[in-house]
């Protein structure tokens, strides 16, 4: 898709704040619950992401929530299946980045190879023993949008699409960051083919 193609990959972008009701939906047949708390479109690198896009045409969507397991125990959380849809381009966005928060900081989420790396340089790793289930999920007359980034080489080693790491919880604040088209102003986040809320930013 030549229209999602980005330029480069840092810029800084002026900071739209949306505020929201919070939206919660409960998936995996009731296993867990999730709480929408809020979406902006960012400006600039924040504390739980070092990846803000520049393209012409994308733009960075930081969306973020809570995740509580129901049965009050850790559980095992798959993040790989959230993506973000946008109705008017007829795109599933997956993200470029997912952090969490802890008591003092933010822990990224580890990042796993799509594809094994070409450069023998990659230090993420490559590992198809977890499944990527955002490969899973089709929507009809929908294309992904799956941008492929220098993760860890500043622009000296190969762009990759990554997935990450499942990992457990019992409660978690959890924050995604999707490439969006600029021209979108809204956009309805999925967990699977399960629909968590829309999510409304400029």
């Amino acid at each position: 898709m030549s229209f999602f193609k980005p330029k480069s990959w840092i810029f800084l972008l002026w900071l739209v704040h949306t505020v929201f009701h919070a939206q919660n939906a409960t998936v995996e047949k009731g296993k867990f619950e999730l709480e929408l708390i809020h979406a902006r479109k960012l400006s600039k690198i924040q504390a739980n992401t070092s990846i803000i896009l520049k393209s012409d045409k994308l733009k960075t969507i930081f969306v973020k929530l809570r995740m509580t397991a129901k049965n009050g125990k850790r559980q095992l959380f798959d993040i790989n299946k959230f993506s973000l849809i946008d109705e008017t381009h007829r795109i599933r966005s997956r993200p470029m980045d997912i952090s969490c928060q802890t008591f003092t900081a933010f822990e990224n989420f580890v990042k796993l190879l799509k594809h094994p790396p070409k450069k023998k340089n990659s230090v993420l790793p490559y590992n198809p023993e977890i499944k990527d289930s955002f490969s899973e999920y089709t929507f009809e007359d929908y294309d992904n949008l799956e941008i492929p980034l220098d993760y860890d080489g500043w622009g000296k080693r190969e762009n990759q699409v990554i997935y990450f790491k499942p990992r457990k919880f019992k409660t978690k604040k959890l924050n995604f960051f999707f490439p969006f088209p600029k021209s979108s102003t809204s956009g309805i986040l999925y967990y699977g083919d399960e629909i968590v809320g829309k999510v409304k930013f400029k």
